[in-house]
């Protein structure tokens, strides 16, 4: 069955519990895929492991597919902007303003600072994705939401282990910076 066809398999107040429910277990997950994304025992990185560990792209995915879940559920991001209070929306207008003023002031940093502004902004599409969801679903329970994500810390937890035990030479792996 296809993944979209899942999701509206049933009836609506379901299909809204599942799209919670795909999305606590994908936030769970996000710690333990990113983990393995950036796994390298020898301690050197391609550029294009850098990149992956530097940007958190698997992290950033797994929040645009919540984003996307939400969106499906009914979410309009106009309208969850404009239903919050008048002073959030004049501090993210100047957030913004000095975000685009940082990052067209060095040039020669562009694309990197494109790149994490652009990251900053699908963290807020997430936060506003799950309170969307949360709030829609008529199966959220807080406890269930706690228990997932300690699934997924556990998770991610037995993961480190497993990579510090596997680890060649311990003595000379660059530890701080490339511990997934």
């Amino acid at each position: 069955m296809v993944f979209s066809q899942w999701l509206d398999s049933t009836a609506a107040h379901d299909v809204k519990s599942r799209r919670w429910a795909l999305a606590a277990v994908l936030v769970a997950s996000a710690p333990a895929l990113h983990t393995i994304a950036t796994w390298d025992l020898d301690g050197r990185l391609t550029s294009q492991g850098y990149a992956v560990r530097h940007y958190s792209v698997v992290v950033t995915l797994i929040e645009l597919l919540v984003v996307w879940l939400a969106v499906r559920a009914g979410l309009s991001v106009k309208s969850a902007i404009l239903a919050l209070p008048k002073s959030v929306i004049f501090l993210l207008g100047i957030w913004l303003s000095f975000a685009l003023i940082a990052l067209f002031s060095r040039p020669d940093g562009l694309a990197n600072a494109a790149i994490i502004l652009m990251r900053y902004m699908v963290h807020g599409l997430f936060l506003a994705a799950l309170i969307h969801l949360a709030a829609t679903s008529s199966d959220f329970k807080l406890h269930r939401w706690l228990s997932i994500l300690t699934l997924g810390a556990v998770a991610y937890v037995a993961l480190l282990a497993i990579f510090c035990i596997m680890i060649p030479d311990p003595a000379n792996f660059p530890w701080v910076k490339r511990l997934p």
